[in-house]
């Protein structure tokens, strides 16, 4: 009777120790999840693969006020070859071509603007603005748009070319500054000084009468 009074009391004081413990756990995650930044957690779509992305929350680290206008949009192709052969010997080739498409544009900085740079000749009617030359921005990949070739295999040579993101990273990089230098060609810069000073002109064109002849000079 004794043995069973005393497995008895050791159940009940184990039982305890666990709900307990229980407890304190589910009150210790209940705290930590509080203090944790949120996160959304997007579970795969086949049940077969363990493969799981988590979205933290985004933080808006700092807000500017742009003042551009934008005077020009070009479409820019540039053409990539991917080399991972070994050697010189067609039996050990291996290249992908790649076409990527991208956009790259100009735009006027009217941050700048005050009185000063604005003349007005009442007596020639002639309103005079001088504004900052047009610039370039940097041109971005449109990755919808770009276009991977089949890989060129020799005889000695299986599966397709795969690239880490700091590979892709680099060359990325070399496409943008290639697309950048495109932008940058005379006839280019030429069109968007143009589209410039028609687009400012017919902006301000409404609001001063017909006769009055608006001038645009790039400083």
């Amino acid at each position: 009777m004794f043995k069973k009074l005393r497995k008895k009391t050791f159940n009940i004081i184990l039982a305890f120790l666990v709900f307990t413990s229980l407890g304190c756990y589910i009150s210790y995650k209940v705290i930590e999840d509080k203090d944790k930044p949120k996160i959304t957690k997007i579970l795969p779509s086949s049940s077969n693969t363990k493969l799981s992305f988590i979205t933290e929350e985004s933080i808006v680290d700092k807000i500017q006020k742009v003042s551009k206008l934008v005077v020009v949009e070009v479409d820019l192709n540039e053409k990539m070859v991917i080399d991972n052969s070994w050697g010189d010997w067609d039996v050990f080739k291996k290249l992908q071509r790649v076409d990527y498409y991208g956009k790259g544009s100009y735009s006027i900085d009217l941050s700048s603007i005050d009185n000063s740079k604005v003349k007005i000749d009442k007596l020639n009617k002639v309103v005079t603005i001088y504004l900052p030359k047009p610039t370039a921005n940097t041109p971005s990949i449109d990755y919808d748009k770009t276009t991977f070739e089949s890989t060129e295999k020799g005889l000695l040579r299986f599966g397709d070319i795969k690239l880490t993101k700091d590979e892709s990273a680099v060359i990325d990089k070399e496409v943008i500054a290639r697309m950048d230098n495109k932008l940058k060609e005379a006839t280019i810069y030429d069109v968007a000084t143009k589209n410039g000073q028609d687009t400012v002109q017919n902006l301000i064109k409404p609001i001063v009468d017909d006769n009055v002849k608006i001038n645009v000079i790039f400083e």
